[in-house]
């Protein structure tokens, strides 16, 4: 039957073909601009086709187009190609050529010398787009969007009009702030993560040293590990704080979308590999791969690389709803009881601090919320977009939801709503998201797109006629956080603007900027501006860990820094850990607690079992536990007591520390070190110094099964006793009511 079809429209083409060549021009075209013809074209062909119900109607009446006519004639190798090819893979290059895209995309095909591979790239990458973007019309629908938002240069958006959104402030720990932390906890059983990953990171410009191909952001060092491993460990903190403080062993799904630009997947894929997938049990993992999108000039024409080749860039995370539906990550992780998920992006590490994340998601469980959104007060002048109470009215009555709206809309509402832009009045969208998985679900029918933009500065780099250029494109771009527009309450309009947070199923949790929000998006250069440059994020975290140290700890510490002095200098102390010594800031200041840390000095604590009181440290100590939350095994990472154990009272490590050490060298995890004291913890072992002064370079191993006990010999010597152990010698009870901070004894 298809064979007979093809036939007909081949003989379709073959006669309008000689009508075209006695005809003096395909439209009659007024005198308008590129973009505007080609939206014209756009949506003429969409008005034609969408009374059409089946595919074999659309080729038939496409087959009579002129252009698709002239295109195919013009061309016989497509002609070849297409007359053995799927009948989808001819309506998607009829497409393409009815919207005059044939004479770009197919130039120099003639010297490509496997033109069949070539074209069923092409027809593969034209499908992807005809088959995601289904709800909108396909790659027609896609081309048409793109074009009409360009004209418009506004969003869709479903609001009638925007007010300061209702909040619950959680910046301060209050009992009711400690429920919410304690119920995020305590169900981390039913709850996910969700890794956004898949954005290209141009701006930071990331190279491979070894191959010299870019990589993605997710490969950034950051203290050195990549953010993909930093966000990793934040997840096996939680893991093992809920495995501490209730006596359960858990393992958090985690869904990662990655895509295809830069090799992403395959980095990220290799990053697991490399790390043994993180310690995790590979079952609990799982990536789904975001769709690349043609980018399209300001004239309406495809970007083309090469012949065939279309430009390529991802579509924006607000496809993760419909992808994660698609795929069948959603029933994936429905399987494994999964009732709620925490959404976060790659280049923001400090959204993983003391118990951000348990109290972010624990509010919207506690609270039965469908959408939430994590949001510190704005900080003018960075690319951030805004949280605001989105209404739409109908007739008497209206409903309402917190939502975004990205930076880029600011231009055009600032003049409409100008309310809405003083300093305090709505906060900022950081991308940190609470997601209830059933409501999402719901919901998704209604908006499997949502937030449409187009992004007019995307940069292509090009090789024509032996030249290296750059060409300026868009592409159609979506906010996963918009989905939160297919979540709207039914609100009393007469309210309006006093809405209460208890009215809506979407919220906002107020956090405190300087401990839940940096971000990592463009190289730094010097002389410029650090914010949202992985050197001012590293500041920005320095900067939180010191607000750790010296509140919660109640460590002396050198003098604080000017970012200038920061970024010239590098940072007058180095502190790290990993993040199962707590997560939470009150539990970690029960395990390090007093002492001081001089000018140059470096704390490296990778290790969660830790009783350290009175320490004085100037130079560097270094304290690195093999087995820090548990032994890893092919099932993954099983959480036990048998882990490094540390146990310091009142010592004193004195030594040369830290030579010189820019920003560079710690995001990269380089810094110099001219002597350190370093205790190695292998397997299950343990450490125990009293009443000591470690002078001098110092490095200790303690054996698997062993524990090593530090005296001071009266000539200062440190004498090392090393004893087999069968169990721990200490550990912690851990007592916590949910309305206050946990009790460490």
């Amino acid at each position: 039957m298809f064979h007979t079809f093809r036939l007909f429209l081949y003989s379709i083409w073959a006669l309008t073909a000689i009508v075209l060549s006695y005809s003096p021009a395909i439209y009659a075209e007024a005198t308008q601009t590129p973009l505007v013809e080609a939206l014209e074209r756009a949506s003429q062909l969409c008005n034609q086709l969408q009374p059409l119900d089946t595919l074999e109607k659309k080729c038939c009446a496409l087959s009579k187009n002129p252009s698709v006519m002239q295109a195919l004639t013009s061309h016989q190798d497509i002609q070849s190609f297409l007359q053995t090819a799927p009948l989808k893979v001819t309506y998607v290059f009829q497409i393409a050529a009815a919207l005059n895209q044939f004479d770009s995309l197919f130039a120099g095909l003639d010297t490509v010398k496997d033109k069949n591979e070539t074209l069923s790239h092409l027809a593969t990458t034209l499908l992807t787009v005809e088959d995601f973007y289904k709800p909108m019309g396909g790659l027609l629908g896609y081309h048409k969007t793109v074009l009409s938002l360009l004209m418009t240069k506004e969003p869709e958006s479903s609001k009638d009009r925007f007010y300061p959104p209702p909040s619950s402030d959680v910046r301060q720990k209050t009992a009711d702030v400690w429920k919410f932390c304690y119920q995020g906890v305590r169900n981390l059983p039913k709850s996910s993560q969700i890794f956004v990953l898949g954005g290209a990171g141009d701006r930071l410009k990331l190279i491979d040293e070894k191959s010299g191909e870019p990589l993605p952001a997710a490969c950034l060092l950051f203290c050195g590990r990549s953010l993909f491993e930093g966000l990793m460990r934040d997840v096996e903190a939680q893991e093992y704080w809920h495995y501490r403080a209730f006596g359960d062993q858990v393992s958090m799904p985690v869904l990662i979308m990655t895509s295809l630009e830069k090799n992403n997947d395959h980095h990220i894929q290799e990053l697991l590999s490399q790390s043994n997938w993180c310690g995790h049990n590979p079952a609990s993992i799982r990536r789904i791969i975001q769709p690349l999108v043609p980018v399209i000039d300001m004239e309406g024409r495809w970007i083309v690389t090469a012949p065939a080749e279309l430009a390529l860039k991802p579509g924006g995370h607000g496809i993760i709803w419909k992808l994660a539906q698609d795929s069948g990550a959603l029933q994936w992780l429905h399987s494994l009881h999964v009732e709620n998920a925490v959404v976060r992006q790659i280049n923001n590490p400090l959204a993983g601090l003391d118990g951000n994340i348990p109290t972010f998601a624990g509010f919207g469980m506690a609270q039965k919320k469908s959408f939430g959104f994590a949001s510190p007060p704005s900080k003018p002048g960075l690319a951030e977009g805004m949280n605001v109470l989105g209404v739409t009215r109908r007739n008497d009555s209206a409903a309402a939801a917190i939502t975004n709206i990205e930076y880029t809309q600011f231009s055009t509402l600032k003049n409409l709503l100008p309310d809405l832009f003083k300093e305090g009045i709505c906060p900022a969208n950081i991308n940190l998201l609470y997601a209830n998985l059933g409501a999402i679900e719901k919901e998704l029918p209604n908006n499997p797109i949502p937030g449409t933009i187009v992004n007019p500065k995307t940069t292509i780099d090009l090789v024509l006629n032996g030249q290296s250029v750059k060409k300026t494109g868009a592409r159609l771009e979506s906010s996963m956080q918009n989905i939160a527009d297919a979540l709207a309450s039914p609100i009393d309009p007469s309210k309006l603007p006093l809405i209460s947070a208890s009215d809506l199923q979407t919220y906002i949790c107020l956090f405190d900027r300087a401990k839940i929000m940096s971000v990592a998006k463009k190289a730094y250069q010097e002389g410029q501006s650090s914010s949202e440059t992985p050197e001012g994020c590293l500041f920005d975290w320095h900067t939180a860990n010191r607000k750790l140290l010296a509140t919660h700890c109640r460590f002396s510490l050198p003098l604080e820094q000017s970012v200038d002095e920061f970024l010239q200098r590098g940072p007058n102390f180095v502190y790290t850990q990993h993040p199962a010594l707590g997560p939470l800031w009150e539990v970690i200041g029960q395990k390090l607690t007093k002492g001081s840390i001089a000018e140059n000095s470096e704390l490296e604590l990778e290790i969660a079992e830790l009783a350290c009181s009175n320490l004085t440290l100037d130079g560097s100590l270094r304290i690195i536990a093999e087995h820090v939350t548990g032994k890893s095994s092919p099932e993954g990472r099983l959480f036990t007591n048998e882990v490094g154990r540390a146990r310091l009272t009142n010592v004193s490590v004195q030594n040369r520390g830290l030579g010189s050490n820019k920003p560079a060298a710690v995001l990269k995890g380089t810094i110099e070190r001219i002597e350190s004291c370093e205790i190695i913890l292998q397997g299950f072992s343990e450490v125990v110094a009293n009443n000591i002064t470690i002078a001098g370079p110092f490095k200790l191993i303690v054996p698997d099964g062993h524990r090593a006990t530090l005296t001071q010999a009266p000539g200062g010597k440190v004498n090392v006793a090393l004893d087999s152990i069968k169990k721990p010698s200490w550990q912690y009870t851990i007592r916590w009511q949910p309305d206050s901070a946990p009790q460490l004894s």
